[in-house]
């Protein structure tokens, strides 16, 4: 008997390193041996994988039959043939880098594509070990074969997505940080660090990535603790809920401190925060811009008629609910159009925006004032506790009025005829507006300059 034992599948042989002088003087381990390759054979048979066993240089001995069932092959087909022969020429180096593991006892694995009976290639995951005799020479070689060809396209599928990913975030505008937590003793999450960022992100900051990752979110921006940003960012954390911020005010800390206006866009992803932000200081300026422009008189800088009306009528509802009274005051430029006629349209818009600034600084910061016509200005004024306070207040605009306006075509003499009307209750705002305005030419046929109360 040799020094090796063979047990036939089919018509392959699979070898057994099993010394003779053991068999000779163990009869009941040749047994055993035996009942152990029995049971090895119908493991193999009835497996989904392939199992192989190869010369020392790689020539196939014995190949299981669901290498039929996987590739198409029959295992006649394959034994005697180099497994280099089916592997596709862009993976057959895998093979080789894996053969001093293997040499050395180890079981390298590779991912390859071998060529199936039709030609087409599929993805195998490929484990080979080294089987030693009693006297630790490479005897054979055994190989484990399974079909990875789903999981492959399925990996390739991720990385396609996670590159077009990458791709997206560095081809935005607006810059991306990924800030993984930084947690305490107790667990909590007391700091975050800069794990990934995008170039624009890179761009704000003005570093290297390798400079940028890893730094803490307290140290480069401290006013997150002091505005609840941290916070909210822990709150993404904690409940998943994504954060939106609109026109949030922050002191951005990488430019001095200085007030900056930003749209805020944070989520989880695993247990990390996506931050997007964008600056929109500019947007925000121009919107109060055009509001501003919307509801002021674009000469005086006062209140425009539309808007007036507007606050007006809400004052009106809200006085129900407030205490003090409320007063209008409806005012007219006396002699406007011999202004006009006497020293032209520019001085005479001069005259206007002056007016315009006297009954500013004489009423409260809180009362308003509105240009509602060519001359003609509406004061509202809140919280009045009498009529007699209404008629001191527009009694002070009439002789800030009277103080001639200096100009460069010389010193423009000009006056106010005002009327006044205390709100009734439930009184609504046309009729209120008409009685002040009835008032008002009430004190022009009096001798203008003056205040009448209705």
């Amino acid at each position: 008997m040799s020094g090796d034992t063979a047990v036939s599948h089919g018509d392959a042989v699979v070898p057994r390193v099993i010394p003779e002088r053991a068999l000779l003087r163990d009869p009941e381990r040749c047994a055993l041996e035996c009942d152990e390759l029995a049971r090895l054979r119908l493991l193999v048979e009835n497996s989904t994988d392939v199992v192989s066993t190869a010369t020392n240089d790689g020539r196939l001995t014995w190949v299981s039959d669901s290498v039929t069932a996987s590739l198409g092959w029959q295992p006649a087909d394959l034994v005697g043939r180099f497994l280099g022969e089916f592997v596709h020429p862009d993976d057959y180096h895998l093979l080789v880098e894996g053969l001093p593991e293997l040499q050395d006892g180890g079981a390298p694995r590779a991912e390859i594509r071998i060529r199936d009976h039709d030609g087409a290639d599929h993805w195998i995951s490929l484990l080979r070990r080294q089987v030693f005799d009693d006297a630790g020479r490479p005897a054979y070689r055994i190989g484990g074969w399974r079909e990875v060809t789903a999981e492959h396209a399925v990996r390739a599928e991720l990385a396609a997505s996670h590159a077009f990913q990458r791709a997206v975030l560095d081809a935005m505008l607006d810059p991306y940080v990924l800030l993984t937590p930084v947690r305490d003793a107790a667990g909590d999450v007391c700091d975050f660090r800069f794990d990934d960022v995008n170039p624009a992100a890179l761009a704000v900051y003005g570093m290297a990535r390798e400079v940028l990752i890893g730094r803490s979110l307290i140290e480069l921006h401290p006013a997150v603790t002091a505005t609840g940003l941290l916070d909210r960012y822990r709150e993404v954390l904690t409940t998943g809920d994504a954060l939106l911020l609109d026109d949030w005010e922050y002191p951005a800390d990488i430019l001095g401190g200085e007030l900056r206006r930003y749209d805020v866009r944070a989520v989880r992803v695993g247990d990390a925060v996506l931050q997007v932000w964008r600056d929109v200081t500019d947007r925000f300026e121009e919107a109060r811009r055009l509001e501003h422009q919307a509801q002021h008189d674009g000469l005086t800088g006062t209140l425009n008629h539309g808007e007036a009306m507007r606050r007006l009528g809400s004052a009106l509802h809200e006085r129900r609910t407030t205490s003090g009274q409320l007063a209008v005051l409806f005012c007219d430029s006396d002699n406007f159009k011999e202004i006009n006629d006497g020293f032209g349209h520019v001085v005479g818009d001069q005259v206007l925006v002056e007016l315009a600034q006297r009954i500013t600084a004489t009423v409260r910061a809180d009362d308003l004032v509105a240009r509602v016509g060519g001359d003609e200005f509406l004061v509202v004024l809140h919280g009045i506790d009498a009529l007699a306070s209404a008629v001191q207040v527009a009694e002070g605009i009439c002789r800030a009025a009277a103080v001639p306006v200096a100009t460069a075509s010389g010193d423009v003499r000009t006056s106010l005829s005002i009327g006044v009307a205390l709100a009734l209750p439930d009184e609504s705002l046309d009729h209120l507006i008409e009685r002040a305005d009835v008032a008002m030419y009430a004190a022009k046929r009096a001798g203008r300059n003056r205040v009448h109360v209705l």
